[in-house]
Parts: C-alpha cells; sequence; structure tokens
C-alpha cells in the first residue's frame, strides 16, 4: 500500500483492518510470520510513501494481537530510525512509525524493549545527516 496519491488514506485504512482482522485470527507463530511479513515491506530508513503505508497498516495488525511476538526486537530495528524526523515535511511517516512503535510497546511492555530500544534510538539520532535528528510525539510517547 502506497500512502501517495488520490484516495491512500482509505487504502491505507481498508489494507489496516483487514491486516487486523486476519492476525486476530492467527496462533501465536502465524501471528509471528505475518507480522514479519508485513515489516518486510518497509524499506530501512522510511524510503517513501510505500513504507509509510506499511508502517501504518503494521500498526493496525499489532495492535489486533493479544499476545507478544516471540522476538519484537527485530522490529526495533525498522521502527526505532523510521521514527526519527529526518527532514522537514516527513512528519506524516515518521509518525506513521511511530504509531506502530506504540502498538508495539502497548504489546510487549516497555520494561521488555528498553534495554534493546535505547542504544538503537542513539545510534539513529546520532546518524541524521546535519545535525541530531528530532523524534515525533507519537514516537516520544512510545518511549
Amino acid at each position: 500500500v502506497d500512502a501517495a496519491g488520490s484516495g491512500c488514506e482509505e487504502k491505507i485504512s481498508l489494507a489496516g483492518a483487514a491486516a487486523a482482522e486476519i492476525v486476530a485470527r492467527l496462533d501465536a507463530p502465524a501471528a509471528d510470520e505475518f507480522i514479519t511479513g508485513i515489516a518486510s515491506r518497509i524499506e530501512r530508513g522510511r524510503a517513501g510513501a510505500h513504507s509509510e503505508g506499511a508502517a501504518r497498516v503494521l500498526a493496525a495488525a499489532l495492535g489486533a494481537l493479544t499476545a507478544p511476538l516471540a522476538e519484537p526486537e527485530g522490529l526495533l530495528d525498522i521502527l526505532v530510525p523510521g521514527c526519527v524526523l529526518s527532514e522537514p515535511g516527513d512528519e506524516s511517516c515518521a509518525s506513521a512509525f511511530g504509531l506502530a512503535l506504540q502498538a508495539l510497546v502497548r504489546l510487549s511492555g516497555a520494561a521488555a524493549l528498553c534495554e534493546e530500544a535505547a542504544p538503537r534510538l542513539s545510534v539513529a539520532l546520532a546518524a541524521q545527516s546535519g545535525g541530531p535528528g528530532t523524534l515525533t510525539p507519537k514516537a516520544l510517547d512510545a518511549f
């Protein structure tokens, strides 16, 4: 799902609702595999509207899960860098990643993720060209 173009919000919303409906019916191993499949659609470094759409769908799917993922730390490698504002005008994309991170934290618990998330956040903030990056409000809420 691409977040750019006509009717994109509706398409993303429908895709997110469908993903949530599907993942809610899966057992834990299948749900992990389903979430991994969605996450694989996200390009590292928030490479545009496609990644934003996938992050929104991922947030919806994570929100529908009732049991923590077997290895939630792997999603941190994708979500934490995506939450960093790297240039003006990318607030929507970074917010989508923030929503997904919030859903992951609600599912797994902050205590379970904080030790893994902190070094990733430090690296992501420091890696921005032109100085340290900043976080969206949604990402700050998750952290």
